[in-house]
């Protein structure tokens, strides 16, 4: 696949994890001033979790260790988890709202994730020619 692929293909997950990483930092340690209910903590867990797994996947996108695809995951996993949760426990909505922007959040990182999974890993006579 050529370079030019790859970085395309890996492109939205890269953009994905920057924001999230920021927004899981900042907003996470923001909200654990205002947690009142376990709900929020839960929240705000998984919001924590998401920055922490972002950062360690912007190392993964680059270096692409064995156990790269398991931090990946984890990070869907917390995105979803909190894309469930936030609108239930700060904003008020029903579950049925929360579980549609746990659907959409599940897909945009699924499609990130995908991207980046489909593009593989660069074989390291391609990395040390271009060096």
């Amino acid at each position: 696949m050529p370079p030019a692929t790859r970085l395309l293909l890996s492109a939205p997950l890269a953009s994905c994890l920057l924001f999230t990483t920021y927004n899981g930092f900042v907003e996470g340690f923001n909200m654990t001033h205002y947690w009142g209910t376990p709900g929020m903590k839960v929240a705000t867990a998984f919001q924590l979790a998401y920055g922490v797994l972002g950062a360690v996947g912007l190392f993964v996108l680059v270096r692409r260790p064995r156990w790269s695809g398991a931090v990946l995951l984890g990070w869907c996993v917390a995105v979803t988890a909190e894309g469930l949760l936030a609108p239930i426990v700060y904003a008020g909505q029903s579950i049925a709202y929360g579980v549609v922007a746990a659907a959409i959040v599940a897909a945009i990182a699924g499609g990130a994730w995908w991207g980046w999974a489909r593009a593989g890993r660069i074989p390291k006579s391609a990395a040390r020619a271009r060096v």
